[in-house]
């Protein structure tokens, strides 16, 4: 049996040929190479209709993102629509929390004004200076 020869390295060798061929440098990236890099506002519009209108990620990748994959575009719609729920949060969702909190405040605040002997409305107002102080 032949003996294998070693090659002298001063870093490792990857253990997949494309990527060792670009550590020595003997290829470059092609253009039309698939590139997940910054997707720009009007990609983002492009991705959300594609979907909207049906597209799978495999359609969608190869209609409109020839550089991307389907992954790329799945992980992409994912954060932005974590995005939009996260600013859906701060619109409408915290008016129904405040309008939620003003009608159970009294039942929150209740029960712990009266294990310290105090009026329920001082006890909110004390831990709001308290939480204010502490947070900025």
């Amino acid at each position: 049996m032949p003996k294998n020869r070693r090659v002298s390295s001063n870093h490792r060798q990857s253990p997949f040929p494309i990527a060792q061929a670009r550590q020595s440098g003997s290829i470059e990236i092609q253009p039309g190479h698939r590139n997940t890099a910054n997707w720009s506002s009007a990609e983002d519009e492009v991705l959300v209709a594609a979907r909207a209108a049906g597209l799978n990620w495999q359609s969608t990748a190869a209609k409109h993102f020839p550089n991307k994959t389907a992954n790329a575009c799945r992980k992409r719609h994912e954060r932005l629509v974590e995005r939009r729920t996260h600013e859906d949060w701060t619109t409408k969702r915290l008016d129904t929390l405040a309008s939620e909190y003003m009608e159970l405040r009294r039942e929150i605040w209740a029960p712990l004004a009266a294990k310290i002997g105090e009026r329920w409305s001082v006890v909110e107002a004390k831990a709001s200076q308290k939480r204010q102080a502490i947070y900025n």
